[in-house]
């Protein structure tokens, strides 16, 4: 999951379907 390496320390954590949308935004 490098989307969560990318975001900025203190940054709060997005849900799954968060995180799934901005995988695809970044590949």
């Amino acid at each position: 999951l490098m989307s969560i390496a990318m975001m900025p320390i203190g940054h709060p954590p997005f849900p799954i379907e968060r995180m799934a949308e901005i995988t695809e935004k970044l590949e």
